[in-house]
């Protein structure tokens, strides 16, 4: 645990995690900076993503016509370059 992050923040972070086992490749840092919108945003046609809920299908890219919401995905170009490269090159390792 962080010594400055509240532990409500920190038994969020190790929930993630948890959930989410591809992330136990991030800091707690890196996971409070990854752009997850709860609130359901769509992806624009052309963005890059990671579907925490299906990690095995790879890197995605969101094609004309199909509708991906940011509610369990991890969108290129929403989080950090140094974050997506530590994402992605661990999704390639798995495959």
């Amino acid at each position: 645990m962080q010594p400055n992050r509240p532990q409500s923040d920190h038994d969020h972070i190790e929930a993630f995690r948890a959930r989410y086992e591809i992330l136990s490749i991030f800091t707690d840092d890196e996971i409070g900076r990854l752009a997850m919108s709860e609130s359901g945003t769509p992806l624009k046609v052309g963005e890059e993503y990671v579907d925490l809920e299906a990690p095995d299908r790879g890197v995605q890219t969101v094609r004309e016509g199909q509708r991906v919401l940011a509610t369990t995905v991890i969108a290129h170009g929403r989080v950090l370059d140094s974050i997506w490269t530590k994402l992605s090159r661990a999704i390639a390792l798995r495959g």
